[in-house]
């Protein structure tokens, strides 16, 4: 009995959004907050101008072959960039100081500003209890894991292989790990509407056996997080953020990609943009990982705040790889600050060269004009990336286009601003949770997260 109670109290495994994600239901939305001008789609629609190729033009496509493990990447400090005015790089400092020294409880932040061609990057604190953090320390970067899925879906869309508009289930018709997946819980919702969290998807049960085995099981396919599912699909529309979207549109880009996940970012994002980074599970854990420290009862130990690898059930197991068997395609990313900012820039910039012209601006005209509730702070929702509004102090409003994420000890923050053309990653191997802090930037009427308010230092060093 002490056994399955321990696998039963395993809770919260939070990958894809989880509770250091979550505001909480009393946070006032800004009286700021103002409908941004280059939101495209209107409220009452999920679907843009454009329309996607349609099926009959799709090529016929392999199952992705089997999963196997691939080496981290060796991650390393970038050293070859232009640097920042001493004054901005001096007043990045002071905000990433003032804001980790006010956190109750924390262990290490990394941070990075990126602007074509210029690069500063700090830390605060430790990647454990006793090794010091550095600038090429490795953290699971959670839900900003979707700005690389987002941009791979709609490439191939580009390449003919599908249609915006076509029904998700139809495409996987062919795919016999999808074919063994009980159907009455997955949406039939267009691709466009998974990719907006409008799909009607449900979510996992969090603290059943199921799930842990899940986790543990040295035989893992991406369809194993998909039988977790417990509540049939509701219809298409509202916005519902949800892991299954995520790793439903995984399991369709492996299947139209013909190889696995990890393989296909590599080939499209990684090796052109010399971008360091992997796929958990699917990438073996590297070395100098930082570990990830959070409220152990939330995740099956006993209460209190600490290192969640150190909890009794994962014992003699990888529990970063194992909470990577339900992140994966949502919240499977692993990397650092430095290589996360480059990235943001690489994709949403006019100046970056991830994407072309025509899919950046499928993504930032695809936000749909609504604020939604689930992240650290209100925000709208396009193609896997979120857009939210930064208010400075001399009053003015600064946009900013990413996505944020947390879960399994980790936090993360991603944010482009068009107005500056600039793009900042924020790191933590600390859940930034609503009981852990009072952020210096907030307000009554603003509510704002310490990784906002670190953005918000550098954007203002940056506006003025």
């Amino acid at each position: 009995m002490k056994k399955i109670s321990l696998l039963i109290c395993l809770a919260l495994i939070a990958s894809c959004g989880g509770s250091s994600e979550t505001a909480p239901t009393t946070t006032a939305t800004p009286t700021t907050t103002a409908t941004p001008t280059t939101t495209a789609t209107p409220t009452t629609t999920a679907t843009p101008t454009t329309t996607a190729p349609p099926t009959t033009t799709a090529t016929p496509t392999t199952t992705a072959p089997p999963i196997f493990k691939t080496p981290s990447p060796e991650f390393q400090s970038l050293g070859s960039y232009d640097r920042f005015d001493e004054s901005f790089e001096n007043a990045f400092s002071a905000s990433l100081t003032s804001e980790f020294e006010n956190l109750s409880k924390k262990m290490g932040i990394s941070t990075a500003v990126y602007q074509n061609g210029k690069l500063w990057s700090e830390v605060a604190g430790n990647s454990n209890e006793n090794t010091p953090l550095t600038t090429a320390s490795p953290f699971a970067v959670m839900s900003s894991s979707k700005t690389f899925l987002g941009p791979l879906i709609l490439s191939q869309i580009e390449e003919g292989l599908y249609g915006l508009n076509d029904l998700l289930p139809d495409l996987m018709l062919d795919d016999p790990d999808f074919q063994s997946l009980n159907h009455e819980m997955i949406p039939t919702a267009t691709v466009e509407q998974y990719l907006l969290q409008r799909s009607g998807g449900g979510e996992t049960q969090s603290t059943t056996p199921a799930k842990y085995f899940m986790m543990v099981a040295p035989n893992w396919k991406p369809a194993d997080f998909m039988k977790l599912l417990h509540e049939p699909a509701g219809p298409p529309g509202p916005f519902r953020y949800a892991d299954a979207n995520a790793n439903l549109l995984g399991m369709l880009a492996e299947h139209k990609g013909g190889d696995h996940l990890e393989a296909l970012y590599k080939r499209k994002y990684f090796d052109p943009l010399n971008i360091q980074a992997g796929l958990r599970p699917t990438m073996e854990t590297p070395s100098n990982m930082t570990t990830p420290y959070g409220e152990k009862s939330w995740y099956g130990g006993a209460p209190g705040w600490g290192d969640l690898t150190k909890i009794p059930i994962f014992d003699g197991i990888d529990s970063i790889e194992a909470d990577g068997r339900s992140a994966w395609a949502g919240a499977g990313i692993v990397s650092t600050a430095e290589n996360m900012a480059r990235w943001a820039y690489e994709l949403y910039s006019p100046n970056g060269s991830a994407v072309p012209s025509s899919i950046r601006e499928q993504i930032t005209t695809s936000i749909v004009d609504e604020l939604v509730q689930g992240f650290p702070y209100p925000q709208k929702y396009g193609y896997m990336t979120t857009l939210r509004q930064h208010s400075l102090s001399d009053g003015r409003i600064i946009e900013s286009y990413g996505h944020p994420g947390g879960g399994w000890g980790y936090s993360s923050a991603l944010f482009y601003s068009p107005d500056l053309d600039v793009a900042i990653s924020i790191l933590a191997n600390t859940e930034l949770t609503w009981d852990n802090f009072r952020a210096t930037c907030t307000t009554f009427t603003n509510q704002e997260h310490p990784a906002g308010c670190i953005a918000k230092g550098f954007f203002e060093t940056l506006a003025e």
